[in-house]
């Protein structure tokens, strides 16, 4: 007779339980029956706290290794955040480098190739040089022919 099931329905439900006592409560100055009804359900109470009690400690052991494992994923968590925080700076500062040395391949590239254009421009200004200084040679000599 001590299960949960004895209970009225009024305490299973959800509505105000109070409200419903008082409400069926008779106030004929009948305050044994009164004192009867408090004191079972303080018995009903005392049941249902002593199965609460015990399904707290049955469970216990999984909610302390539930609580272990929740910790210990927050940890994990944690270490995570913190690796992929310094992967992210590491793959930034990569990053940074590609740019900077692809900058300076480019810059040298435009370098090589100003160069080049320099060399040829030189290499022909060498060619009229060359020319001028024979043609020079050749008007030295008299040889306008040659000239």
């Amino acid at each position: 007779a001590g299960r949960l099931d004895t209970l009225p329905e009024r305490f299973v439900a959800m509505d105000d339980v109070v409200a419903k006592e008082l409400a069926e409560v008779e106030w004929h100055g009948d305050l044994a029956a009164i004192e009867e009804r408090v004191s079972r359900y303080a018995a009903f109470s005392e049941r249902i706290n002593a199965q609460l009690s015990t399904r707290v400690m049955a469970n216990y052991n999984e909610f302390v290794q539930g609580m272990q494992q929740v910790q210990a994923v927050e940890t994990e968590l944690t270490l995570i955040n913190v690796l992929v925080k310094n992967g992210r700076r590491k793959l930034q500062e990569r990053d940074r480098g590609l740019v900077q040395g692809s900058m300076r391949v480019t810059r040298q590239h435009k370098k090589a190739q100003r160069l080049k254009s320099l060399l040829q421009t030189l290499s022909e200004f060498q060619g009229v040089v060359q020319l001028h200084a024979q043609l020079g040679e050749c008007l030295g000599r008299d040889s306008y022919c040659e000239a």
